[in-house]
């Protein structure tokens, strides 16, 4: 699930969305013997902002930050090392800054 909104303006813009994975319920290794879920994981909610500004030499200067509030994966036991589920996105917050030329 995901939502979001942008703000256009002349020459700039900026975006606010809102991501949900889909709730994972990882299933017991053995599920002949064990056909219920082991544990289920928590909901996460990841935010990501970002702010463009389109130059009067025609380029396109981008900022923004992917997963603004540095929510971490919940744990998922059944992966490898207890590590987390690989449908969720890779933890931590990552800021990156774009420039796209149009000639």
């Amino acid at each position: 699930m995901s939502g979001g909104f942008s703000f256009p303006q002349r020459e700039s813009c900026g975006s606010w969305e809102g991501r949900e994975p889909r709730p994972i319920v990882p299933i017991s290794c053995d599920a002949a013997r064990h056909p219920l879920p082991v544990n289920e994981l928590a909901e996460t909610w990841n935010f990501d902002v970002q702010a463009s500004w389109d130059s009067p030499w025609n380029a396109r200067l981008t900022a923004g930050i992917r997963n603004v509030f540095d929510e971490d994966p919940p744990v998922s036991f059944s992966t490898f090392a207890g590590s987390f589920d690989p449908s969720y996105e890779v933890p931590g917050r990552f800021w990156y800054l774009r420039y796209r030329q149009t000639f």
